[in-house]
């Protein structure tokens, strides 16, 4: 009796993010289970201990998980089991090793449909919903996350209900109904009371707000949402938070900030032991070298967040640091390798249906632009057709194979790409960003893009410093 109410107080600590207290009442209600050699009570203490130890520690609840499969398994116990292979696909999904996700979820969902288990069920279709919105499959994320959000409701699991929706407001993001997914997902966090769902729902609150424009409320969402990641002891959480903390630095004209919490994300991201968010933060830490014009940590930041998203099968995360090798490639006068790149991460994009963020889209037109200012057309348009014939696993052996010597200065005005050099002489006489584009046939935030490129080169920050320097000079030629 004494082990089964063990369990119980842990499963509702657990419930509570209170991981500390499911792994010390766990550990002690498996303990007496094993000194009764009660099989089916092992089971659940281990699926209880290794759930909360992987939230806390993956490398260690994993093989705490997997041996509460294979007890579940001998001991008949379905329900267990069941249970087990939901919480290890759920939690190995947000971790993002989908390779062992998929067939946990897979088979959890076969055996949550046969029992009618609506509680198990939401987890498997929400875990496979993260699994596949990481590998690009938007439209099939949707369909799992919106079948997850109705039987969550017919539950009446605010907890549940408040998770679904979040990850469902990250496929409609864009749309009028992510705000309200958004606002209805973030009350049902606050009334489970598990302040983990919550720092979710303000996480995706506050890049909502940066995408519509409003960096002030998105910054106050931000905060909130790592304090409460914080409270949680979620360092993964906190890591995601800190990395949209740096993107919106960014925006606000705050390099030093960006750069500050980019490197405090990547410190608590490995702490995690989460390869994919380790990825996202080294991502991060080569796109600011690059603005920053260091582009040899730039280079290796890219090189190796390429290779974490391409081990755990993130092909979103591929796409971007193709794009983002694409865009050193053109800086360095490599164009036809640039073009390729881009290209084939722009098949990627066009074969899910989806476009890019809007800032995204932003610097991979400046990219392309560059690209194309340093071809004739004819080679242009030949070494695209030759980047979107190529699969995402040939685009990223062609990616390792391109780091060799770079043929262009990474400072100065030598340092410009062609079409750089034109919106530096453009905003040089004061044209704004609306003006340039409609000169050089280029959106405003493309030449918002480039302009961000040109200051990081010239060791400037703003306009003025630009127009007071000596007259622009003819970029170099540079070998392709």
């Amino acid at each position: 009796m004494r082990a089964k109410a063990l369990w119980a107080l842990g499963c509702l600590a657990s419930w509570a993010d209170d991981y500390a207290m499911g792994i010390r009442v766990g550990k002690e209600s498996l303990a007496l289970y094993q000194g009764l050699d009660d099989i089916r009570g092992m089971a659940r203490a281990l699926q209880l201990v290794g759930s909360c130890t992987l939230m806390v520690d993956p490398p260690r609840g994993r093989p705490l998980l997997r041996e509460g499969v294979a007890l579940a398994r001998k001991a008949g116990d379905r329900w267990c089991l069941t249970g087990s292979l939901a919480v290890s696909g759920l939690i190995e999904s947000y971790q993002g090793d989908l390779a062992v996700a998929r067939p946990a979820l897979e088979e959890c969902l076969v055996l949550a449909r046969a029992a009618d288990d609506k509680h198990n069920l939401v987890l498997g279709l929400l875990g496979l919903g993260i699994l596949v919105f990481q590998e690009g499959d938007y439209g099939s994320a949707e369909a799992l996350f919106e079948e997850g959000l109705a039987v969550a409701r017919e539950l009446g699991s605010p907890r549940l209900a408040s998770l679904t929706l979040a990850a469902l407001t990250h496929v409609q993001a864009h749309s009028s109904r992510g705000q309200g997914l958004l606002e209805e997902g973030l009350g049902l966090g606050r009334e489970s009371e598990s302040p983990w769902t919550v720092a979710l729902g303000l996480q995706a609150q506050g890049g909502l707000m940066r995408a519509e424009g409003d960096l002030h409320t998105a910054g106050r969402l931000f905060a909130e949402a790592l304090a409460v990641a914080q409270t949680a002891g979620s360092k993964r959480i906190a890591a995601g938070v800190l990395l949209d903390m740096s993107e919106l630095c960014q925006a606000l004209g705050d390099p030093d900030g960006a750069r500050a919490r980019s490197d405090e994300a990547l410190g608590l991201a490995t702490d995690s032991g989460v390869d994919h968010v380790v990825a996202q933060a080294v991502h991060r830490r080569g796109e600011l070298a690059r603005l920053q014009g260091d582009r040899h940590q730039a280079e290796a930041s890219h090189h190796q967040a390429l290779r974490l998203w391409d081990q755990s099968g993130q092909h979103v995360g591929v796409a971007s640091s193709l794009e983002a090798l694409g865009g050193l490639a053109a800086d360095e006068g490599r164009a036809e390798r640039a073009v390729r790149l881009l290209a084939a991460s722009d098949a990627f994009w066009q074969g899910i249906d989806c476009t890019r963020p809007p800032a995204d889209q932003a610097v991979y037109d400046a990219n392309v632009t560059s690209a194309r200012e340093a071809l004739s057309p004819e080679l242009f348009a030949v070494a695209w057709e030759e980047g979107i014939g190529l699969s995402l696993t040939e685009a990223v052996t062609l990616a390792a194979k391109g780091r060799g010597p770079r043929w262009r200065p990474t400072t100065d005005w030598a340092s410009l790409t062609r079409a750089e050099h034109d919106v530096a002489l453009l905003a040089a006489q004061g044209m704004t960003n609306a003006e340039i584009g409609q000169r050089l046939f280029i959106s405003p935030r493309t030449a918002k893009a480039h302009l961000a490129h040109i200051f990081a080169k010239l060791g400037i920050t703003s306009r003025r410093q630009l127009s007071r320097l000596e007259a622009v000079q003819e970029p170099q030629p540079v070998a392709r």
